[in-house]
């Protein structure tokens, strides 16, 4: 039977470094709250989580490989271009009856 090795947040979090893949604790905890963080269980009041649940959780959150970070902003150009095709809502509080986006501000310009 092979052993398995438990580890605290605060482990859990080392154990990652050593990989190069920094991770705070309090960033452990907050996934365990909200979700979306790795496989951990619970030792009474403890969390405990186990290398083999880290590892393939943590090369989730890699990207591909990559030459240039342009090839990251490849993505980011589609939601641009429908932006400007008019395709999203104005975020202008202008109105029929506060042409100027004004409201009750007191601001220059708006008189």
């Amino acid at each position: 039977m092979s052993e398995k090795i438990y580890l605290s947040r605060k482990e859990a979090s080392r154990f990652l470094a050593s990989l190069g893949l920094s991770i705070a604790p309090s960033t452990l905890a907050k996934y365990a709250t909200v979700g979306g963080g790795p496989k951990f269980r619970r030792f009474g009041r403890q969390v405990k989580y186990l290398p083999a649940d880290l590892i393939p959780w943590a090369e989730t959150r890699l990207s591909a490989p990559v030459q240039s970070t342009s090839e990251f902003d490849l993505g980011e150009q589609d939601e641009t271009a429908s932006e400007e095709d008019g395709d999203e809502p104005s975020l202008s509080s202008a109105s029929p009856s506060d042409p100027n986006g004004c409201g009750n501000s007191p601001s220059p310009g708006c008189g």
